[in-house]
Formats: C-alpha cells, structure tokens, sequence
C-alpha cells in the first residue's frame, strides 16, 4: 500500500486525463486555428471530463460567447 491514500495508478491515470483536458481547454482559447480544431474534435471528451452541470454551467456558455466571436470576423 501506498499508505498516502491516492489511489497509485488509478489516481496518476485521472490526474493525467485532468491535464489532458486542461491542455484541450486551453487550445479552446489558441490564436491558431489549427490548435482550436483540435480542442474543437475532442469537446466530447472535455464535457465528459468536466460532468454535466460543469458542461451545462461552463463550458456550453463559453463555446456560445466563442462562436459568437467568430461572427464578427
């Protein structure tokens, strides 16, 4: 046992998906359009990441203000 109450491998695991996301919700926010495609493919996973009421409370409303940004160009 670890005996730090961690989880070992489990919790290394959730802490890397974490970072992942993070990394993704960053690229959300790139000037390169190129980094935000990418962001963009994996918003499935984010949300999933993130759970349903961080989704509906967080990230939904900042795709909506992002996309609105783009109209303007």
């Amino acid at each position: 046992m670890d005996g730090g109450g961690g989880g070992g491998a489990a919790a290394n695991k959730r802490q890397n998906v974490y970072l992942e996301v993070a990394r993704l919700i960053e690229q959300l926010k790139s000037e390169h359009e190129e980094e935000r495609l990418n962001a963009m493919n994996n918003v499935a996973h984010i949300a999933a990441t993130l759970g349903p009421e961080r989704t509906r409370e967080e990230l939904l409303p900042y795709l909506n203000e992002g996309l609105g940004d783009d109209e303007d160009e």
